[in-house]
């Protein structure tokens, strides 16, 4: 399979939708604060240590979770868009370890950092460059399982190329964009 990236346009599209947000409010001369919170590049930093080293590890998912709390309780839940910017899984040797189970059929768990999403409550996750670093069909395994316990998946740049089949060329792999109101 063949795919397409470009994160620009996941850029856009949230621009637009940023934009519909401020013109709403203005039409009807109410506002709400919006918090939107992203992470980035966790690269398997779920715990507050490495587990193979026992070393302290302060840019980890339970820092998220402790900030993503606090911002909620002050703004409202139905006020905070948490999303994720990829390479999530690929990083840490535990992260790694548990994808490679589960591509060679030893484990049908989700990856620890699926379910810090899950648990956490972010609104999507959009894939990065090192999703694309394990087997298609293991990471589709992952992404239904987050899209099952509410964390959509999005990628507005991910195409088939009709090759398997199945789906037409230009046909998107993902959601590409989701709406919250």
């Amino acid at each position: 399979m063949k795919i397409k990236l470009s994160a620009a346009v996941l850029l856009v599209a949230l621009a637009v939708m940023l934009c519909g947000f401020a013109s709403a409010a203005e039409a009807n001369g109410a506002y709400t604060d919006v918090v939107i919170i992203t992470t980035t590049d966790m690269h398997g930093k779920c715990w507050n240590k490495n587990l193979l080293t026992d070393a302290s590890d302060n840019n980890n998912m339970l820092h998220v979770s402790a900030a993503v709390s606090e911002a909620r309780e002050e703004y409202g839940a139905e006020n905070v868009i948490l999303i994720d910017n990829g390479d999530l899984y690929q990083g840490t040797p535990v992260s790694e370890a548990q994808l490679q189970k589960r591509m060679t059929g030893q484990s049908q768990e989700p990856a620890a950092m699926s379910v810090c999403l899950a648990e956490i409550g972010y609104d999507a996750l959009v894939l990065g460059n090192h999703e694309f670093n394990f087997a298609w069909e293991t990471m589709k395994e992952e992404y239904t399982w987050l899209e099952q316990n509410g964390v959509h998946v999005l990628a507005a740049n991910v195409y088939y190329d009709g090759s398997d089949g199945i789906h037409a060329a230009g046909e998107n792999a993902f959601t590409p964009y989701i709406v919250k109101r």
